[in-house]
């Protein structure tokens, strides 16, 4: 312990035990003035012992000359300490010279008040070195910060890659119901081809015998009518009068020409069910050439014009960029129509049908949208389906999709469909520029 003079007992008394502290002490006035220290406190100040007490001595030496903090010029631990006549303690403080260092150290710093008769005389200040254990403390920061970082890092790693995983499942999934689809048509287009064949003899049949029946028809009916011009007996007139009365002649007369009409209805509608399954089982593309998508589609929305007419808007987006593609121009009208005349029909005179054209990587991709009441998952899975139907009996074949299904994957495109319920539903054609049919979904 190394004292400069000292008058008070107090002090002295506190100064006798600064030796056995470990860590840096000093004792300073009122004035700030440098009274007693240790040997921890000279190597801390980096002055040695003799020139230490030469500076202690000299009045216009403080202990902020000596060892200065970052704490020093802000708020002075002594002159708290002496205004409030209680303890202070600060922790991590910066040092200017650390103690037995060339670089910054971190201190914790304690100022006591040395009392006596109830003044206080002195302060007594206790440096702490705790540099190390600062730096232990930021070396741990530093490393949780770094596994906060990675830990961050390789979460958005696992919602990329699970991002990744579902994007392949759902294409997984949309592929598996494509071949799905296409083996269920192969197989159905077999027996469909057998049933086809031989209800279309029986209709031929009928429908090409329909002329001769309502010309023999109209024969018999002119012969009656020359027979009731004759002149008949009264007897034999009242028996032929009543006769007819019997089988309700009239009626029968009157109602053969709307059976015949009807006959015929019938027979055009089967022998257009017929046309339809043989184009679902030779739907292959033929005559193909440069398509424009656009121009058909909008040459399909012409031949719709009365049916979008009734309340329904379209709205068409087509990209600056969609290229022409080869196809059968016809085939492609066949599709659109089947489509964009659905989602009319989805709306029933209230709603918008959006139409989109835009470049797809190798390709042009179609979208035909309504916002209807959607389509049930259960239906959803099926519309795809030959004779599947939604819509009354009479209303519709069910194989207006799985035609235009058949067309575009023999283009070596694809068509999908998405709906919610309340919503709306979905169609998209893919298909291919090039003139190749055996391009497949894993090409988009």
């Amino acid at each position: 312990m190394q004292t400069a003079e000292i008058s008070s007992p107090a002090i002295a008394q506190v100064a006798a035990l600064l030796d056995g502290l470990a860590d840096a002490a000093v004792i300073v006035d009122t004035e700030l003035r440098v009274l007693a220290w240790n040997a921890a406190y000279a190597h801390a100040v980096g002055v040695r012992p003799r020139r230490l007490l030469g500076l202690a001595r000299q009045d216009d030496t403080h202990c902020n000359d000596l060892f200065r903090l970052g704490i020093c010029s802000s708020a002075c631990l002594a002159k708290r300490t002496m205004s409030s006549r209680r303890a202070f303690r600060v922790d991590e403080i910066r040092g200017s010279s650390p103690l037995g260092s060339a670089e910054d150290s971190t201190l914790i710093v304690t100022a006591v008040p040395i009392t006596e008769n109830g003044e206080t005389l002195a302060v007594l200040e206790v440096y702490r070195d705790v540099t190390a254990e600062a730096r232990i403390q930021e070396r741990y920061k530093g490393l949780l910060e770094r596994e906060r970082q990675r830990a961050a890092t390789l979460e958005e790693e696992v919602k990329l890659r699970t991002a990744d995983l579902e994007r392949s499942l759902r294409e997984l999934r949309q592929t598996r119901a494509q071949l799905i689809q296409s083996e269920k048509l192969s197989s159905l287009g077999q027996l469909v081809a057998g049933i086809a064949h031989e209800i279309n003899n029986p209709i031929n049949f009928i429908y090409g015998n329909l002329d001769f029946l309502d010309t023999y028809v109209g024969t018999f009916q002119q012969i009656i009518e020359k027979y009731d011009a004759c002149t008949l007996q009264q007897k034999d007139a009242t028996k032929i009068g009543t006769l007819k009365a019997d089988l309700d002649y009239e009626y029968i007369r009157a109602d053969t020409s709307k059976l015949l009409h009807s006959i015929r209805n019938g027979a055009e509608r089967a022998s257009k069910i017929i046309q339809d399954l043989r184009r679902f089982i030779h739907s292959g593309v033929t005559d193909r050439g440069p398509v424009d998508v656009r121009a058909c589609i909008d040459t399909t929305l012409s031949l719709l014009s009365h049916e979008t007419r009734k309340g329904t808007t379209i709205d068409k987006n087509y990209g600056t960029d969609v290229p022409t593609i080869m196809a059968n121009e016809g085939q492609l009208n066949q599709v659109f129509m089947n489509l964009i005349a659905n989602a009319v029909q989805a709306l029933d005179g209230n709603g918008t049908v959006s139409i989109s054209a835009s470049r797809r990587e190798n390709g042009v991709a179609i979208g035909v949208a309504d916002n209807g009441p959607g389509i049930p998952e259960a239906h959803l899975l099926k519309v795809f389906d030959p004779f599947f139907t939604t819509k009354p009996v009479g209303k519709g074949t069910g194989l207006g999709l799985s035609i235009s299904y058949s067309i575009v994957n023999a283009h070596g495109g694809s068509l999908t469909a998405e709906s919610t319920v309340g919503q709306g539903s979905t169609f998209t054609v893919w298909l291919p520029i090039g003139d190749n049919q055996t391009s497949t979904a894993e090409d988009r």
